[in-house]
């Protein structure tokens, strides 16, 4: 049972029933499953040692995490990894990592999500924590979920660690899930996608150009003023990339580009080698 799953549990109105018919019945009932026995003798080094014999040791942790990013970067499926364990143990019998290793379809799935995943958007927060950044977003339907996908990307200025370049990168940030598409719903899961960043850096937002999303804007400028201190963002259109390929578009007919290009891939194609 994944965390979403028990978080869900909990919230149900039958198991909030029987916990409140166990509070009235035996009110020490739960606390009891913690508490060791008064006649079990228990130490310090015996819990440590129950933990420690639970949890894999960093080296395997490694090996997981190495393996579920290469599942991950290949697209391969999680259950490709039902039996990945006694694949390395038969292939490496004499390795105790091998042998301690195990990577199965939920692992993976979960090492991926809360551990992977959760890592990379808190190392995005933090690089944009003290720049100013772009917003970047899309509303299109998901042919999976049957429903409107909102991708949210975050573009900002940066500096190469090793060659001290600098160049403008573009970071995927999340997806929320929408069911309608209102204004109000759409401000909503911009809200909850951006919640980690700090918005008082945020400087513009980049957009498609449906009306919703122009009063989308109005409300997020709203937002935006009473949050961060009466500042707003910088509106320069809908999207600049979208201006910027009908502007290419128009300059290649005009000027026949496409001509040109077939000319030249004509003389090199058929033209004499020349050394």
């Amino acid at each position: 049972m994944g965390v979403k799953a028990v978080e869900s549990h909990m919230k149900g109105g039958k198991h909030l029933r029987y916990m409140a018919a166990a509070k009235e019945s035996e009110p020490g009932l739960i606390p009891a499953l913690f508490t060791a026995p008064p006649n079990v003798a228990g130490s310090d080094a015996t819990s440590q040692s129950i933990i420690k014999s639970l949890v894999s040791p960093p080296e395997t942790q490694k090996a997981e995490v190495i393996w579920v990013l290469h599942t991950v970067m290949r697209h391969n499926s999680f259950k490709c990894n039902e039996e990945i364990r006694e694949v390395f143990a038969a292939m490496f019998p004499d390795s105790q990592l091998a042998k301690s290793f195990s990577c199965r379809e939920n692992k993976t799935a979960y090492i991926a999500e809360y551990g992977i995943a959760s890592f990379i958007k808190k190392e995005l927060s933090r690089s944009v924590s003290e720049k100013p950044y772009v917003i970047m977003f899309d509303e299109s339907r998901n042919k999976t979920t049957k429903n409107k996908q909102m991708d949210l990307h975050l573009r900002f200025w940066t500096t190469d660690d090793e060659t001290g370049a600098h160049h403008v990168i573009s970071r995927y940030c999340g997806s929320e899930f929408m069911g309608h598409s209102r204004a109000e719903d759409m401000l909503g899961h911009f809200s909850e996608g951006t919640k980690e960043l700090n918005l008082n850096n945020m400087l513009s937002l980049s957009m498609d150009g449906p009306s919703v999303n122009w009063r989308f804007v109005e409300l997020l400028q709203e937002e935006h003023r009473e949050q961060c201190g009466g500042a707003q963002l910088q509106i320069i259109g809908s999207c600049g990339l979208h201006t910027m390929h009908n502007s290419f578009k128009n300059g290649f007919t005009v000027w026949q580009v496409e001509k040109v290009l077939k000319a030249l891939h004509y003389l090199f194609q058929d033209g004499r080698a020349h050394h």
